[in-house]
């Protein structure tokens, strides 16, 4: 009661929980805990002080790649519009998107990826996210990227947050790995999604961020748009 935070420091496959969407019994009905609450995952306990800070003004510029194979069009709408948003940002579609691209991430405060991901459960390090010209990101290679600036990574493909349970070991995914390789937030999907509405979704949650709002706060007010309409 009284509480408008929730941080979640889950371990092992708790990872795979979307806990947003949990239900709370709320005067004698359900409700998602999004619509009461913001909800915050950190990997460790440490994380919690930086959400104690004051959010940071929405600065710097957006690196938005894209529907790289041509399977998912809605995806190059998400990253043209995204990028018209914030003066000075980069958007790039279809097969001109490959792996020499990210050297621009120097320049960038925010990572955009609209495209697929394939993930090897038995074999974790050989995950890749698709590029154009049927290239691929490998982990390997995204540990390698210069991510320390980056205040956040946004992976808009399918399933980037699901990963394999490793001995002794939390969740091995690529959304870990861009967090590991210094990305000060990270932003993954869990399951499946669909093109159209994953691109009214990241749309709102950037235009929420240059309104103001904190990364949780713009995310959750962008689910909450997306929960009130019908089709979604």
């Amino acid at each position: 009661a009284g509480k408008q935070r929730l941080v979640f420091v889950p371990s092992g496959y708790l990872f795979y929980l979307p806990f947003a969407a949990l239900g709370h019994k709320v005067d004698q009905s359900w409700r998602y805990l999004i619509q009461d609450y913001s909800c915050s995952v950190v990997s460790k306990l440490s994380d919690v002080q930086r959400l104690r800070q004051p959010p940071r003004p929405f600065q710097g510029t957006v690196l938005a790649l894209g529907n790289p194979d041509g399977t998912l069009p809605a995806a190059a709408e998400e990253c043209l519009e995204i990028a018209r948003m914030v003066p000075g940002s980069t958007s790039l579609v279809g097969r001109e998107v490959s792996v020499r691209d990210f050297r621009e991430l120097s320049g960038s405060s925010y990572l955009h990826l609209a495209t697929h991901a394939s993930l090897d459960s038995s074999r974790p390090w050989n995950s890749y996210l698709v590029l154009g010209n049927h290239t691929r990101l490998n982990m390997a290679e995204v540990y390698l990227l210069p991510l320390e600036s980056t205040r956040l990574v946004t992976l808009s493909a399918c399933q980037p947050a699901l990963g394999e349970h490793l001995p002794g070991q939390e969740i091995a995914s690529l959304a870990e790995t861009f967090a590991a390789a210094g990305a000060n937030s990270v932003l993954a999907t869990l399951w499946r999604i669909p093109d159209e509405s994953t691109r009214d979704l990241m749309v709102s949650m950037y235009r929420l961020l240059r309104e103001g709002r904190s990364l949780g706060e713009a995310l959750r007010e962008a689910q909450l748009e997306a929960l009130a309409r019908p089709a979604t």
